[in-house]
């Protein structure tokens, strides 16, 4: 029998959208996990976030988010703390 070397860990899948490709420069615009916790609990989440500042029209032709979207929404540090709750410890699989 193969030993299950995720047993007890916390897995999830992970996506980001965002305002172009610099780690610099750029801010998140959504953010999903869907995997589980390391009980076996599902996880499915999927938030926009308002990067404050102007999404450009080529980002949101290729995700699909406008700034009408997240105009009316609460930034990225309104948000940190359930991302970093959900990555401590976690298998993450990014995409």
């Amino acid at each position: 029998m193969v030993h299950d070397c995720f047993d007890g860990l916390p897995v999830f899948a992970m996506d980001l959208e965002t305002t172009g490709t610099s780690s610099r420069s750029d801010r998140i615009i959504q953010y999903a996990f869907i995997g589980s916790r390391g009980d076996g609990t599902e996880v499915r989440i999927e938030e926009l976030v308002n990067p404050k500042r102007v999404i450009p029209w080529e980002a949101s032709n290729i995700n699909g988010i406008y700034n009408r979207d997240v105009a009316d929404l609460h930034g990225f540090e309104t948000h940190h703390e359930v991302v970093y709750e959900l990555v401590q410890d976690s298998v993450i699989i990014g995409h």
